[in-house]
């Protein structure tokens, strides 16, 4: 019985162990997040990207690349820009809605701002 108890206590320990260490999907993702050399923005915790033309894969359109090889899935980008193009570099702010996409190839995010874009 006390064999039993001991047991227990560890995987209770090593349960809130686990459990305070995770970080949520937003945390994780505001981490990512590579903020514009512009101080001045319109969007607060922008991030700066260059749209990339991803329609040749099924299921995809428009993404956003960020960083190296980092791209994100805008479910939301034609509420911002009526003609989106290839190389068109834009600053933007978002937040990740919890849903996937048939596309693949990068975090699906929804714009929540985005300022005027260069290209």
């Amino acid at each position: 019985m006390k064999i039993l108890c001991a047991y227990s206590a560890i995987l209770l320990s090593l349960s809130l162990m686990f459990l305070t260490s995770c970080k949520t999907k937003s945390e994780a993702a505001g981490s990512n997040k590579k903020k514009t050399e512009n101080t001045e923005t319109q969007c607060e915790n922008s991030v700066t990207g260059v749209l990339v033309d991803k329609s040749g894969l099924d299921g995809c359109s428009m993404v956003i690349k960020i960083g190296d090889n980092e791209y994100l899935e805008p479910a939301n980008l034609a509420s911002f820009i009526k003609t989106p193009r290839e190389g068109m570099q834009i600053v933007f702010s978002y937040d990740e809605p919890d849903f996937a996409s048939i596309c693949m190839v990068g975090t699906v995010i929804r714009i929540t701002c985005m300022e005027d874009f260069k290209g």
